[in-house]
């Protein structure tokens, strides 16, 4: 992509992204999910991407923390059924929960911005435990740990977000 600036004649931005994903069947009801991740952008004001949070490095903030003009991601999870079927018995008639999985994650990647010569790479790993709700929304709930190859260097998080564990809940749409 390219961005111009037409009121001052001035090519403000170029970026080129990638980003993809692969599902693998392993039997009936287990797949294993792999996203890989790319981003460079460029220019005299390059726009920046954050690779935090639940749908890039899980355990990581959300917004403004993992943030950088160039960064790769790669993504893992292995995702098999706990339960099939529960049945609630309440007051006012059976309620039936859909499906429940489970799942093994593993993720790593790293955020640079121009200025920088080397950030440290950051990972998580640990188990989710997720249910969809129709086919487009879903709730999953992820503990995990943290991992760094040079404690953060280079990040500014918070002494909180460099704990190594973390417990996150998420609500939104199913991928």
């Amino acid at each position: 992509g390219i961005s111009s600036d037409f009121t001052n004649s001035r090519f403000d931005s170029y970026l080129l992204s990638g980003d993809w994903r692969r599902y693998f069947r392993l039997g009936r009801h287990s797949t294993y999910a792999v996203r890989a991740f790319g981003f460079y952008s460029g220019g005299d004001r390059p726009r920046r991407i954050n690779i935090g949070g639940t749908l890039g490095l899980r355990g990581y903030p959300e917004f403004g923390y993992i943030v950088g003009t160039r960064a790769y991601m790669l993504n893992q999870e292995l995702r098999f059924p706990l339960l099939n079927h529960l049945t609630l018995g309440t007051p006012f008639g059976d309620l039936t929960l859909p499906q429940i999985q489970g799942g093994l994650f593993g993720d790593i990647g790293k955020a640079l911005l121009h200025s920088d010569s080397d950030r440290a790479l950051l990972g998580s790993y640990g188990i989710s435990f997720r249910m969809a709700l129709g086919p487009v929304a879903v709730l999953r709930l992820d503990l995990g740990r943290r991992f760094s190859d040079r404690r953060y260097e280079g990040y500014s998080l918070s002494a909180d977000q460099r704990t190594p564990g973390f417990l996150h809940f998420f609500f939104g749409y199913n991928y």
